[in-house]
């Protein structure tokens, strides 16, 4: 059996159709591909900057980083890393809170240079920990550490305390 000369030209661009669609699906996972890819590079060559608080000697006790954008120090992040010196009486008050919103780490240091465990390490009796309590709106926003023994956090209140 003979096909007509429309049949040969339904087939001929049918043919043509699945082509183009072919093409069409290579350059859109391409396409999808260097997005993936820019955003990537984008979103992750940056480095978030981490945190490091110098405790006054012989703290213990609540730290608390408050917001006051009109009376709050600034702190500069110098080679990816903001400095904050914790006074002897535990607050802090900064003009923004920006940097502590995208992932970090932080590190407490005691007078002598000495890293203090977090709490997720294992408990030593007698030694200060760093026990994160976390963040609370009062208006201007307010994150909360407790720095002390594992018997001074639970006099504390633990993290109700906060």
């Amino acid at each position: 059996m003979q096909r007509s000369p429309q049949q040969d030209r339904l087939a001929y661009m049918a043919r043509r159709v699945r082509s183009a669609a072919r093409v069409a699906t290579k350059l859109i996972t391409i396409s999808i591909t260097l997005d993936v890819v820019a955003c990537a590079l984008i979103c992750c060559s940056k480095q978030p900057d981490d945190f490091t608080f110098n405790l006054a000697p012989g703290f213990h006790g609540e730290v608390r980083i408050v917001c006051d954008p009109t009376k709050g120090i600034h702190v500069p992040s110098t080679v990816g890393r903001f400095e904050i010196l914790v006074p002897s009486t535990g607050v802090v008050i900064l003009d923004s809170l920006k940097p502590f919103e995208s992932f970090h780490k932080e590190e407490f240091l005691d007078s002598r240079g000495n890293l203090l465990k977090d709490e997720l390490t294992p408990e030593v009796s007698g030694v200060p920990q760093v026990y994160g309590l976390g963040y609370r709106d009062r208006g201007t926003g307010e994150i909360g550490y407790f720095i002390g023994t594992p018997a001074e956090f639970t006099s504390f209140g633990g993290f109700a305390g906060f």
